[in-house]
């Protein structure tokens, strides 16, 4: 991911060596270069700096003045500075605080991997107001226990400091201006708020998405958590990613939430994904064309390679049109809403019973059942029931679909069961499923479908198990919590 600031990315200067011990792997938005091969003419376009102490020298670099964003020097706490530092007043960075200024955090001793949440969280709170008891950073009144971290009242990017029970006790310069800009009102004020709570009260897929990612960081079960989530305003389509990451020592902070605009990003992405996909659509069809005049050669051998190229071409179309429907379902903003899961799966078995007239769909259903959901249900449904079908390997393939309610600690569930008689799911599609796989290549256009099922049921608070059937096939469960039947919106996730 390409996590940029609020106002654009980084700019890390190192000894004249080009070593660096603080930022070692670096991050997407953070340039790195050496003391040594800077000057006023060359100075790279970034919207700040941070300079490593060990470039520092008795004067300020010749670059500087060329240079029109933020600066910041980073710097242990009793490490000794030339006295321009801070002569221009210039804000000292801990080390400690590098993973909130790349928006990583680097594998810790266990050896536990970076974790990503892909979602949107359009319930996630990223506002503030600025405390009477306080000009830059806002704290509860604990500063000796947060005292180390006013320096980040100069980053540029939002920043807010949690407590082991979610509640906020610090929040940055930045943070405070976001929630003004956002139309916060004056008397309001996060500090001492529960960022928890506030989520949990937006009650959204979003929010939903943020709360689990904070309280895996608070609980020590990652290093860190990522969730992209639309922050719209005024006309303009914004996206914002909420990085949590954890605080080490004794005090009573114990997680750090860094708002990154990548709204930006976005935008880059999707227009790829448009040009890629158009481009891939005409230059497929242009070969089909050509394979469908070749295949009617009468030599049998060009023909059965045009049968080849068309085949190849026409698994091209599909993959593109999969990347499409998976495209439109994931940048879907809208909050999650009751969708009934009957209606979904009735309107999916319908469309592929005409797809594929050879297949026997049978169905198992109650008069109703609700979820919370978008949109993307609808999608989840068909890939499975489809998958089943396409990969059986017999001539009339049988599928069934069943919606049942389950009960699971108390609270009431709704699953899906997808039960077929082919073959069986490969190991390696098992486990992609399934989310046994963090980082996976996409080998072919079957296991794309199958990351897609995997990656939305997930963002709907979902779950999925993978199962054999006997005697002979499969039976994939996805499982979701269950809404209230009277809000049931249409299929399609809206009112």
């Amino acid at each position: 991911m390409f996590p940029s600031t609020r106002h654009g990315t980084l700019l890390y200067v190192s000894d004249r060596g080009g070593h660096s011990t603080t930022l070692d792997g670096g991050a997407a938005n953070v340039l790195k270069h050496s003391a040594g091969s800077l000057s006023a003419a060359d100075v790279p376009v970034a919207d700040g700096v941070v300079i490593d102490a060990s470039a520092l020298e008795s004067q300020p670099p010749p670059w500087l003045d060329a240079f029109a964003g933020d600066v910041y020097v980073l710097a242990a706490p009793q490490a000794t500075l030339p006295d321009w530092v801070q002569a221009a007043g210039v804000p000292v960075i801990d080390p400690s605080f590098v993973s909130l200024l790349t928006g990583t955090v680097p594998t810790g001793d266990a050896g536990r991997p970076e974790t990503e949440t892909r979602e949107a969280a359009g319930g996630v709170p990223a506002a503030g107001r600025e405390d009477a008891a306080a000009e830059d950073g806002h704290t509860d009144g604990d500063g000796d226990a947060v005292a180390q971290f006013e320096p980040l009242s100069a980053v540029p990017f939002p920043i807010a400091l949690l407590d082991g029970d979610g509640v906020i006790r610090f929040v940055n310069r930045s943070w405070v201006e976001f929630g003004r800009e956002n139309g916060r009102g004056p008397d309001e004020s996060d500090i001492g708020t529960n960022y928890l709570e506030l989520c949990e009260r937006a009650d959204d897929t979003f929010a939903s998405a943020a709360t689990k990612a904070i309280q895996r960081v608070l609980a020590g079960d990652v290093d860190t958590e990522q969730v992209e989530y639309p922050c719209h305003a005024s006309g303009e389509r914004r996206w914002y990613s909420l990085l949590a990451v954890p605080i080490e020592g004794d005090g009573p902070l114990e997680a750090a939430l860094v708002h990154h605009d990548v709204s930006q990003y976005r935008q880059h992405i999707n227009v790829l994904d448009r040009v890629l996909r158009h481009n891939l659509r005409n230059k497929a069809n242009i070969i089909l064309g050509h394979a469908a005049a070749l295949a009617s050669d009468r030599d049998d051998e060009t023909a059965t390679a045009a049968t080849t190229i068309g085949a190849a071409a026409r698994e091209l179309l599909s993959l593109s049109e999969q990347a499409r429907r998976y495209q439109e379902v994931s940048t879907d903003d809208r909050p999650t809403t009751a969708i009934d899961v009957v209606a979904v799966v009735s309107e999916v078995t319908e469309r592929l019973n005409r797809k594929f007239p050879r297949a026997v769909i049978e169905t198992s259903l109650p008069g109703a059942a609700a979820v919370r959901a978008t949109q993307s249900l609808s999608l989840v449904v068909h890939e499975v029931v489809e998958n089943a079908i396409v990969h059986n390997d017999r001539t009339d393939p049988w599928v069934r679909v069943e919606v049942v309610r389950v009960h699971e600690g108390g609270d009431e569930r709704v699953s899906i069961r997808v039960v077929d008689d082919g073959p069986g799911i490969p190991r390696e599609d098992r486990r992609l499923l399934t989310g046994g796989l963090e980082e996976h290549p996409i080998r072919h256009g079957s296991q794309l479908g199958v990351w897609v099922v995997s990656s939305l049921v997930t963002s709907l608070d979902g779950t999925v198990v993978v199962e054999p059937h006997s005697p002979r096939g499969s039976v994939v469960t996805m499982t979701f919590p269950s809404a209230v039947a009277e809000d049931v919106a249409d299929v399609d996730g809206r009112d």
